[in-house]
């Protein structure tokens, strides 16, 4: 992962910490809809690349699809009188959860869709949906030029509410990553870009085999074995 991914991930993994703030450690069953919270999260986290000396980025929420399609290709103006404008919006249009602009505001450079909570086994139609939507942008061109974006993002929450132990852990971020995989290999048609999928721990408070005793680890009533969960933070990535 790159500095910017690595980025995506700490703001899932600050999502998680703020939901245990405001839902306790036992939310497992209270989880509702953090879609909201992660967008916000990550929109923060990407943002400190401003504080860095480089060139500044915008980041807009909840931005329009047609605004940030128009901004994936250059508009050139043909002479004073012929102004080449630009007219592109994707299939699905509505609102981007994060989109991201050189510091012209002109220059798309990236789209973030967040997801909720295990959208691949509880809304698998609208992650592929997002996907379709992620990858539109690499196609639009018009006389003069052609897209000029480099990425895409997918980020959501994968829970493995099975898992007890840390030797689990490998097991479960290889599922993650080869279950969106295997989305994408089966609904994308990576025309123009490819793609990887990426993941990473971003909560976990699970079990040590050899440190804890049989009846803290074996008993389902007791604290330590009822409080261990495993969070993935998974990124399906669209690039050039």
């Amino acid at each position: 992962m790159n500095k910017f991914e690595l980025s995506i991930i700490e703001g899932l993994r600050a999502t998680i910490k703020d939901y245990i703030l405001l839902k306790g450690l036992d939310f497992e069953n209270q989880w509702t809809k953090p879609e909201y919270l992660a967008t916000v999260n990550i929109a923060k986290s990407i943002s400190k690349f401003n504080s860095y000396p480089a060139e500044k980025i915008i980041i807009a929420i909840e931005e329009s699809t047609e605004d940030f399609s128009n901004k994936c290709v250059p508009e050139i103006s043909i002479d004073i009188f012929n102004l080449a404008f630009n007219d592109f919006n994707t299939e699905r249009n509505g609102k981007i959860d994060i989109a991201v602009y050189k510091n012209d505001g002109k220059t798309a450079l990236c789209a973030i869709e967040v997801k909720n909570f295990n959208p691949t086994k509880t809304a698998k139609d609208k992650v592929i949906l997002d996907l379709k939507r992620n990858a539109q942008y690499f196609l639009f061109e018009n006389e003069h030029s052609h897209s000029i974006i480099k990425k895409s993002y997918l980020a959501y929450f994968r829970h493995f509410p099975e898992t007890r132990f840390q030797n689990q852990i490998q097991n479960d971020l290889n599922s993650a990553k080869e279950e969106l995989e295997e989305i994408i290999k089966t609904e994308i048609n990576p025309n123009g870009f490819n793609y990887r999928v990426e993941v990473a721990t971003v909560h976990d408070n699970l079990l040590y085999v050899g440190k804890h005793t049989d009846e803290e680890i074996f008993n389902d009533t007791g604290d330590l074995y009822a409080q261990a969960v495993h969070f993935v933070g998974v990124i399906g990535i669209f690039e050039k």
